[in-house]
């Protein structure tokens, strides 16, 4: 925190997903509308945790053309674990810091480094015995899905299968992966990152 000078910024934190869970749903629009009821019913279905437990959020998108159906993505972290990191920046003098869950935060990242981006993209990184991938479209998440390292199988393919379920629409579009080991001639995370970015600083 001194190091880099960061006492006086506003601070958000990406939560890890060994403490970050996801539920989806797709709703009509007239649900939506009333959305808060809605996912009262359904958050135990959804989340293995009580909702008493958990820290929420949600994004919303339509499904396919028109504004006829609509993706609800539950986004929730332990609230035990949230406070408790909470405590420790606060004890570093970093008060009032936000949190994001990671795959969330890497949609952000790339949205910010890629604003123009029009095609579907999977952001794969791995995360100890885990692969993860986070699917992002328009500047938002669609989908996040984590798999042992050990399973052989291209992301391309796993892409390929959120779009088919969350952007049915998107389906002859353009597909991209990107990944934190740039292997097959594809961009790491940090490529991504604009030159004038490092050059004043901001990292």
């Amino acid at each position: 925190v001194e190091r880099h000078g960061i006492d006086d910024a506003r601070v958000s934190l990406a939560v890890g997903r060994d403490i970050t869970m996801f539920g989806d749903l797709q709703l009509p629009a007239s649900a939506v509308a009333n959305l808060g009821q809605v996912l009262g019913y359904e958050m135990d279905r959804l989340l293995p945790i009580p909702a008493e437990e958990l820290y929420s959020s949600t994004l919303v998108r339509p499904v396919g053309e028109g504004d006829e159906k609509f993706a609800v993505t539950v986004v929730a972290v332990v609230k035990e674990k949230v406070d408790r990191l909470r405590e420790i920046l606060e004890g570093l003098g970093l008060e009032g810091a936000s949190f994001t869950a990671q795959p969330v935060a890497a949609c952000d990242f790339f949205e910010f480094c890629s604003p123009t981006a029009a095609e579907v993209t999977g952001l794969v990184t791995g995360e100890g015995e885990q692969t993860c991938m986070a699917v992002c479209y328009a500047g938002s998440l669609v989908s996040s899905r984590t798999w042992d390292s050990y399973v052989v199988e291209p992301p391309e393919g796993r892409l390929r299968r959120e779009v088919e379920r969350f952007l049915p629409e998107r389906l002859d579009a353009e597909l991209r992966i990107v990944g934190n080991s740039g292997s097959d001639g594809e961009a790491t995370l940090a490529e991504l990152l604009p030159a004038d970015c490092l050059a004043e600083g901001v990292y």
